[in-house]
């Protein structure tokens, strides 16, 4: 076995990955880089450069994007993946975005004369300040490289996210652009193309180039990267010229309060903002923050919101703000959905209701929130594990609700917990839930695959309204209520901006970002050599990550596990299905055979009673506990499987969604519970087959008053059991139990965003 010493050294031979060292403030200040090369102490602390022995006290390590990217063109399979998936978006366009291939921004670029060929890369980068220990304060921010060119469901995986170096602790850094400095300078010479690249899909040279076209980070960490002045000033907007009002904060009203005087009142329409654009925001970068006289360390009044100059300003494939799009990971799940359950606490604005209600009349009784946390711990068992991490009492732990988890609570759980009627009132009051179901159908289609031009302007219509309706429900128009007028409320209204110039929200959200944190905290034990520990860890994993591109001899090992004990795999219409062990032989009951019979009898045309009395036709099965279906890590249990476990903390799976045709034609969907999967042979073939149970089901979604179907689905109660085929199976759904009664959760889709995510800085 070889010893780690000789891993490492081995890893960095076949690879070639290297630190690049640069310089640093030993307080994390700023990178001696660019105007401050030459110094030897800190602007801003004061603290030298470097010891006694010229030994610089701490260096910032950066990756170098330039060689692992000749790694990947050096690859044959990578080379012509990253070629061929910009390509077929190109090749099938349509009515809307399905990435960032088919957006505005990009559309703008192809007409400015970049992406020529279609070897060119578009990458996006990633930073965002992470505190790496529970006690004190100890930020690092990780510079993270998506290549936009890999297909989404890889894009995604650890393994393709390139990170080129941590901006090192404990403190946040006063200059973050001197720390970006070798990135931009590399991107540059990476724009202008780098010859002599081997591709090895062809077998043949060529200039490699590479474009950054998306800046992603929470509104802190955003501020920061595009030097502007931030969601705390007047200037509060990167996106529109809209103006802040100053109470002790500044808040961000469409429209001012009711006592406000003539000469500054003002009434913002939310659906024709005036936007900011790029040709404003650099004149003022070049002409005002590089002038002579201009004083960086002086408090002045920002110009048109720009504080700092950025070093974005350096590349041509950079729009300001367009390129900098609204991440709904930190603006709806960490900061919108927490408020509004601040409100519905009445917690808001620092009030504390009774044990009756909140005479703001906005918030729901302590004992009502009791009751929501008892029946989401009691709905954990019919909750599977497809939807993410367990249900938690939101009333107990809200606090400690990760990003994932609010996106569970305004997708999946806030519909049915919310509407529920008692003596004939709701728990939310009935227009508090109609404007809050305006959010959740917003956000439902925004991270969508893909989405229409229509979907992007029905956004725009529910978002409008939704902050509209926002500040006539809670702020009111009151002086003493304009805290409800958050920033993050505000720039709801851009987000369908970013989805029409940068394609869907999945394409710009911080989840990525967030995994490589949870990958990061856990390597550092000490504070002494946290940042030395995760340079080193993150050089390793950039190696290790590169090294099937670098040597034929090895090739990662397969995500998937191969499932324990006996399986059976067919292919039906280019999707897999697996029925996984257990499994058994077994013989149908006369009523099973009836139902199996009814299932033959549609197929073939004939009656239940020709197939019973056919010699093809036999009582003999091969009955299976789980089944796989394509594209679905988690699988689908059955009730069969679900009985023979210890059934104390397993999630029963076995509830599922199917399609069927219907006699005319149209496709109908239904509900039920798969009692067992099983293998019956008729006339020669194996059929893959579903024993379920169909449950009586009504959408109450709209009646309730969602802004759209399949929200509040009830099981009236229990149907009739049936034979399926196994490609009548759409996906495994939920139940949730309240107030007695049990409702259907359907699990929207997303891309990977796994246990990677921490809680982040609310915004």
């Amino acid at each position: 076995m070889l010893s780690a010493d000789f891993s490492t050294k081995l890893l960095c031979n076949l690879t070639r990955i290297r630190h690049i060292s640069v310089d640093c403030c030993k307080n994390s200040c700023i990178a001696y880089t660019g105007a401050y090369a030459e110094l030897y102490s800190c602007l801003f602390c004061r603290h030298a450069r470097q010891n006694t022995k010229n030994i610089p006290f701490r260096t910032f390590d950066y990756i170098s994007l330039t060689h692992r990217l000749r790694l990947q063109f050096a690859n044959k399979e990578r080379a012509q993946s990253l070629k061929d998936y910009p390509q077929s978006l190109e090749d099938n366009l349509w009515n809307g975005v399905w990435d960032y291939w088919d957006s505005r921004l990009h559309q703008k670029h192809k007409r400015r004369g970049f992406f020529k060929d279609p070897r060119d890369l578009a990458l996006s980068v990633s930073a965002d300040g992470v505190d790496l220990f529970n006690v004190g304060k100890y930020s690092v921010w990780p510079l993270v490289i998506t290549p936009l060119n890999v297909d989404p469901r890889e894009r995604v995986k650890k393994h393709n996210l390139m990170l080129c170096g941590i901006i090192p602790g404990p403190k946040n850094p006063r200059d973050i652009h001197s720390f970006l400095r070798p990135l931009i300078d590399e991107l540059k010479e990476l724009a202008n193309g780098i010859s002599d690249v081997y591709n090895a899909s062809t077998g043949t040279n060529f200039t490699l180039r590479a474009h950054l076209v998306l800046v992603t980070a929470d509104l802190p960490a955003m501020s920061k990267l595009m030097g502007i002045s931030g969601h705390g000033s007047y200037n509060h907007c990167r996106f529109c010229t809209a103006q802040g009002v100053y109470a002790g904060h500044v808040y961000c009203p469409l429209r001012t309060p009711h006592d406000t005087p003539q000469e500054s009142a003002f009434n913002y329409d939310p659906a024709n903002l005036t936007l900011r654009n790029n040709a404003t925001y650099r004149h003022v970068a070049n002409e005002t923050l590089e002038c002579e006289n201009y004083n960086p360390n002086a408090r002045q009044k920002p110009i048109y919101g720009v504080a700092q100059y950025s070093v974005f300003y350096e590349l041509d494939t950079i729009d300001f703000p367009r390129s900098f799009p609204v991440d709904v990971m930190h603006l709806v799940f960490q900061n919108v959905v927490p408020k509004m359950y601040l409100w519905w606490t009445g917690t808001f604005l620092g009030s504390d209701e009774n044990e009756l209600g909140n005479e703001d009349e906005l918030a729901m009784s302590k004992k009502t929130w009791r009751e929501i946390g008892a029946e989401m711990e009691g709905s954990i068992k019919t909750i599977p594990s497809s939807f993410g991490k367990a249900l938690r009492n939101i009333y107990l732990y809200s606090g400690s609700y990760k990003a994932s988890e609010w996106s569970n609570f305004l997708l999946h759980y806030s519909s049915a917990l919310l509407h529920v009627q008692h003596r004939g009132q709701h728990r939310l009051r009935r227009d508090l839930f109609e404007h809050f179901g305006k959010l959740v159908t917003a956000v439902s289609l925004a991270i969508d695959y893909d989405i229409s031009h229509e979907d992007i302007s029905n956004i725009k219509t529910l978002l409008v309204e939704f902050v509209s309706d926002y500040e006539k429900l809670y702020y009111q128009y009151k002086a003493e209520r304009i805290s409800a007028c958050l920033a993050t409320f505000h720039l709801l209204l851009h987000l369908h901006e970013s989805l029409a110039d940068c394609g869907p929200a999945w394409v710009f959200w911080q989840f990525p970002c967030e995994r490589i944190v949870g990958m990061l905290k856990p390597l550092v034990k000490n504070r002494s050599q946290g940042n030395r520990n995760l340079s080193l860890a993150i050089l390793r994993q950039e190696q290790f990550n590169h090294l099937h591109f670098a040597t034929s001899s090895w090739s990662p090992p397969k995500c998937q596990p191969k499932p324990r004990g006996p399986s059976y795999t067919r292919d039906f219409d280019d999707h897999t299905y697996s029925f996984l062990h257990p499994r058994t032989h077994a013989t149908l009951l006369p009523e099973g055979a009836t139902y199996l019979a009814n299932y033959y009898a549609n197929i073939f045309g004939c009656t239940t009673q020709e197939i019973l009395v056919n010699n093809d036709f036999n009582m003999a099965i091969i009955k299976w506990g789980r089944c796989l279906l394509s594209g679905d890590p988690d699988g689908i249990a059955s009730q069969w499987l679900e009985l023979r476990r210890d059934s104390g903390q397993a999630r029963i799976s076995s509830v599922v969604r199917l399609s069927q045709l219907s006699d005319t034609g149209q496709t109908i969907t239904q509900y039920g519970k798969v009692i067992y999967f099983f293998i019956h042979e008729f006339r020669g073939t194996d059929q893959m087959l579903v024993y379920v149970q169909i449950y009586r089901t009504r959408d109450y979604s709209l009646e309730f008053g969602c802004s759209q179907p399949d929200k509040i689905i009830r099981v009236e109660r229990q149907g009739p059991f049936e034979v399926v085929g196994i490609t009548a199976i759409d996906e495994g759904v939920g139940i949730m139990n309240v107030a007695d009664k049990e409702y259907i959760l359907v699990r929207r889709q997303m891309f990977d965003t796994d246990d990677g995510e921490t809680p982040g800085e609310n915004a």
